[in-house]
């Protein structure tokens, strides 16, 4: 290089266009002769900025000026130099100032082969020191926040550009139970369980991209004891001037929460797969009512693929007449109102892929989603069709044997029993009653049906007819009371006399009664007028004979007065015993001629 253009004289070739470039950005330019010597071809002007040093002496320094680099950092300019041939280096080293000044600055430099067989230098340096300033106090910040994380619950480690761990949050060790010292310049992918690393691999790759941005993690990290537990990590790449300086990365212990995740995507397996298998049919529809999907067994029960309802809405299923009552079910569901569905479910009917329509049993139970919104419901569907014809068979039945009951005259009732708590009979609850039952009691079948007996018939104690319902109840004989007394003034406001019948059912009876008191009293009349004629045939003198088919059946006492016989001596023979021989035609005859209802006197010897 000439003299002139070492002192700083004008270069015909250009060379002070890049330097007053240079200039203009705060940059100084120099050109280092490595090989086969150490010197300084050229350096800018902004240089004297930078340092206070003019670059003529730099020029007339030793060891090409590099003497004015601080000692502590000579050793890393001087790798800088030694980068491979076409390799960009840099560095931040300390100028020492012509005021003793300490500055920074960073080092941009490339090692180059000339042609003519020279090694050269070419570089540009700058003054960072207020930028140095700054990262000083960003390290005090992060110092502050080194120790923020080192209190955390979770694990923060720090990554240098080389992979190594460089810092580690003490929380590691009552998480995975390692030293955090010990870790201290082992890679991290140590700690990630192997069928885990390639996912690991690409988000650190993503986030390692200076534009790129921190990716959530979930890995199985290994403690200590060899076992693994379930980590979240999020991590972000430290930047300086666009380049990568480093990680950041916070771990937190997310084991319980996988586990419970795992444990519900189980269940949700589980359950999936007793819907597919179960006889029933259940359908999933989303928040817009559209079925989203169907257990495979609506094949079976209504003749659809699966496929075949998906996007569908369900209520194009329903029967016209039945969407009404779908609908109004729903919405009492999605407005949290209390229902209490039929033990067997809401009956609904459903249209087969046919176009016929079957009738279902249905449940509806309404999903959300994690933040508690509405997402849809579960619908379980039974083929009830043979349920509900026989429940139709049985209320003909039932509507027959109300027609039945209420057709009798006769009261009619089904009572249950009442039992304490040892299990004894203290009552009958009325089930239901004919209209019989309610015009004896003259009030409606509302006002009868669910009361007691003790309520409604408070007679059946005093007339001992509720021990007699319980001793029915536990011998399971049938009840049969005749011309019984009920001298009870409940309803009639008189005592009277009925006949009682009573058949066992589950735990009651089926229980009727007639009333006989008419009977009742014309027989006790009858007795009564029986028992007077019999006093006056006794006590009369003329012997009276009774006889029926020609056999005495009964005779007065005054026999024994009149022909010595007792009455013992004739009941039960026949007239014609006792009867002159010479008399019986004339007997006989007069018999043949006696008129029902008339007299005839004949004259005979006995």
């Amino acid at each position: 290089m000439s003299h002139e253009r070492r002192t700083g004289a004008p270069d015909r070739r250009g060379a002070n266009r890049p330097a007053a470039l240079a200039v203009e950005v705060g940059e100084a330019l120099y050109v280092v002769r490595l090989e086969p010597d150490l010197e300084l071809e050229y350096i800018s002007p902004a240089v004297e900025s930078i340092s206070g040093i003019a670059p003529a002496e730099h020029y007339a320094a030793s060891h090409a000026g590099l003497g004015l680099i601080d000692p502590r950092d000579a050793g890393v300019l001087g790798a800088a130099f030694a980068a491979g041939l076409g390799e960009t280096a840099t560095c931040t080293v300390r100028w020492l100032s012509r005021d003793g000044r300490e500055s920074w600055a960073e080092h941009r430099c490339r090692r180059v082969l000339r042609a003519d067989g020279s090694v050269v230098v070419y570089g540009a340096a700058r003054d960072v020191t207020r930028a140095h300033a700054e990262a000083m106090a960003l390290a005090a910040s992060e110092e502050r926040y080194r120790r923020l994380a080192e209190n955390s619950s979770d694990i923060v480690f720090r990554v240098r550009p080389d992979g190594l761990l460089e810092w580690v949050s003490p929380s590691i060790e009552s998480i995975l139970g390692w030293d955090p010292a010990a870790l201290i310049g082992t890679r991290p992918w140590e700690l990630v369980h192997p069928d885990d690393r390639a996912r690991a691999a690409d988000a650190f790759a993503a986030a390692a991209h200076p534009n790129g941005e921190g990716r959530f993690l979930e890995f199985r990290g290994r403690h200590k004891d060899g076992g693994y537990r379930w980590m979240s990590a999020h991590g972000r790449p430290e930047l300086s001037e666009g380049y990568v300086n480093g990680f950041v990365v916070a771990l937190r212990d997310v084991d319980d929460q996988v586990h419970a995740r795992a444990a519900l995507a189980r269940s949700e397996r589980d359950f999936r797969l007793l819907a597919s298998n179960a006889t029933d049919l259940v359908v999933r529809t989303g928040p817009d009512q559209r079925i989203t999907w169907a257990s495979p067994t609506v094949t079976r029960t209504l003749g659809w693929e699966p496929g075949d309802l998906e996007g569908l809405l369900l209520a194009d299923l329903v029967h016209p007449d039945d969407q009404a009552t779908s609908e109004d079910l729903r919405s009492r569901v999605h407005t949290d109102e209390r229902t209490v569905a039929p033990a067997d479910g809401y009956l609904i009917r459903m249209r087969s892929k046919s176009g016929t329509y079957h009738w279902m049993s249905g449940t509806y139970t309404p999903v959300v989603n994690d933040d508690g919104r509405p997402d849809g419901a579960i619908t379980g569907l039974r083929h009830v069709d043979d349920l509900v014809e026989a429940r139709q068979a049985a209320e003909k039945d039932r509507m027959r044997m109300r027609a039945t009951l209420d057709s009798l005259l006769d009261p009619h009732l089904l009572i249950r029993a009442v039992r304490d708590d040892r299990g004894r009979i203290i009552d009958f609850t009325v089930v239901d009653a004919n209209s019989a039952a309610c015009d004896y009691k003259q009030v409606t079948h509302e006002h009868l049906v669910g009361t007691t007996l003790l309520q409604s018939f408070p007679g059946v104690v005093a007339s001992g007819l509720l021990d007699r319902l319980v001793e029915s109840m536990a011998s399971g004989d049938p009840l049969v009371l005749d011309d019984f007394a009920y001298l009870a003034r409940e309803v009639t406001h008189s005592d009277r006399w009925y006949d009682f019948r009573g058949v066992r059912f589950d735990d009651g009876l089926s229980f009727t009664w007639r009333d006989v008191t008419d009977r009742h009293l014309a027989v006790v009349d009858l007795a009564s007028s029986e028992e007077q004629y019999r006093l006056l045939a006794e006590n009369a003198s003329d012997v009276v004979i009774r006889v029926e088919d020609g056999t005495i059946v009964w005779v007065s006492p005054s026999l024994a007065d009149a022909v010595g016989w007792t009455a013992l001596d004739w009941i039960g023979h026949l007239v014609s015993e006792f009867v002159y021989p010479d008399d019986l035609d004339q007997v006989t005859a007069e018999h043949a001629r006696l008129p029902l209802g008339h007299t005839r006197v004949a004259r005979l010897r006995v």
